[in-house]
């Protein structure tokens, strides 16, 4: 039997009573509102009471044909036993808001979920997600009324419970199939070197191919013995044999993949049918692109330069953005933090300064001597042209650059200004040309 929630469409064409959501708020002989035990079906002027239970026709009699139900002796006495015995497991107990339409009961619940994300700093790309597991939670209602966990039980069910429990799994499809690792590693918040160990592997059940993490290990003295002896550990700890392993991943590094001593030699001696990969082609990109495009650290020291001087003080943070509010720019843009060892990066932060120059060099013009302001005057105004700058925004412009002027500076700030409005200014051409040229 399919329901009709308040608030949906429903079809009473032939009916000449059809009021029905309204009726829902008044109350019966027995001072109990409809909407207690009344509920519209998929079937034109009928309702249900699921207390009796039994279909109700108020195509002729609209309201009354409920009234004259709820004084059926039959009713009442379900009614009073409704009321004085306690419901059994998984029987379904009427909300005190079901007079409130499905819509806004959806929106309710769109506001309550937002301010639980909001009120535990999580990432709002996680509202899919946790709005998945409330409806997979729902389905079991009688299970999720009981519901209860503690951190402590949280911990111990991921690690012992979940984590084990996945690990046989994925232990198990390594064993069937043969499968590809992927070493690298990183750095964590503590300062020690991290080997981290992906496997990629057909799974049966999905009938794709997945990437899973088979382990992690702390190898801050990181040589290619101590590395390749971790894999052999790992593989050995979970009865996986290496003879299963397809191909190895590794850095481009010397010690990965040095010829005579490296990972990938020492792989290739204990698995004579390990397939021969040719690196990762992220460093490779990385490297060819920092062998083929190389300009003396000119973009680069500019970068940090700038990074430094406007993201370490939160004030310069503000003044800058409200240079960027009062020149039309279209979005408040931040500057991005430069990664020496992330070469193609380069290409996302010249972009980004890129869309920031005009604001980069009103700023440091706050910095410039008269006479360096005098040379550079036409530049500057050709800026407020281009950004179509009112008299009332220059105005808070030039307000802005007075207290940028009046900062406190260090002998570091001194310098990595000094050296960002060599660049910006002194030489405009070249920066301008490496911008454009990347």
């Amino acid at each position: 039997m399919d329901f009709i929630e308040i608030g949906q469409i429903f079809n009473d064409a032939r009916v000449r009573n059809k009021r029905y959501f309204e009726w829902l708020k008044e109350k019966d002989q027995n001072e109990v509102s409809f909407s207690k035990w009344c509920k519209k079906i998929n079937e034109v002027g009928h309702c249900f009471c699921f207390i009796c239970p039994k279909k109700i026709n108020y195509g002729n009699n609209g309201r009354k044909a409920l009234k004259k139900h709820a004084n059926d002796k039959v009713h009442k006495k379900n009614l009073r036993g409704l009321q004085c015995t306690s419901l059994f497991p998984g029987s379904k107990q009427i909300s005190e808001n079901a007079t409130l339409s499905l819509n806004d009961r959806r929106v309710n619940q769109k506001a309550v979920l937002a301010c639980f994300v909001a009120e535990n700093s999580l990432p709002f790309s996680l509202t899919p997600k946790l709005v998945e597991l409330c409806q997979t939670l729902a389905k079991d209602r009688p299970a999720l009324s009981k519901l209860k966990m503690e951190k402590t039980a949280a911990t111990y069910i991921t690690g012992h419970d979940v984590a084990k429990t996945m690990r046989e799994e994925l232990v198990a499809k390594l064993n069937k199939n043969y499968f590809s690792l992927n070493v690298d590693e990183a750095t964590n918040n503590n300062g020690d070197k991290i080997i981290n160990v992906l496997v990629r592997v057909y799974d049966d059940e999905n009938e794709k191919i997945i990437t899973a993490h088979l382990g992690s290990r702390k190898e801050n003295i990181s040589t290619a013995n101590n590395i390749f002896l971790h894999l052999k550990e790992l593989l050995d700890s979970n009865e996986i044999s290496f003879s299963k392993v397809l191909s190895c991943v590794l850095d481009n590094c010397n010690t990965m993949r040095g010829c005579k001593k490296g990972v990938e030699k020492l792989s290739s001696d204990a698995n004579k049918n390990l397939l021969h990969i040719d690196g990762d082609l992220a460093h490779k990109f990385h490297n060819t692109a920092k062998l083929f495009f190389s300009f003396d650290r000119f973009i680069e020291d500019f970068v940090n330069n700038v990074f430094n001087d406007i993201n370490e003080s939160p004030k310069a943070t503000e003044l800058f953005v409200g240079l960027q509010q009062n020149m039309n720019l279209k979005y408040n843009l931040k500057l991005i933090r430069p990664i020496d060892n992330r070469f193609l990066q380069m290409l996302t932060i010249c972009n980004r300064l890129f869309s920031l120059k005009d604001a980069l060099m009103l700023y440091y013009a706050s910095f410039l001597s008269n006479e360096e302001t005098e040379k550079y005057h036409d530049l500057l105004i050709a800026i407020f042209h281009y950004c179509k700058i009112s008299e009332d925004q220059k105005k808070s412009i030039h307000t802005i650059q007075g207290r940028i002027k009046k900062q406190k500076r260090s002998d570091g700030s001194i310098s990595r200004k000094d050296a960002v409005i060599s660049t910006l200014f002194f030489h405009y051409e070249k920066f301008y040309c490496l911008l454009i040229f990347l």
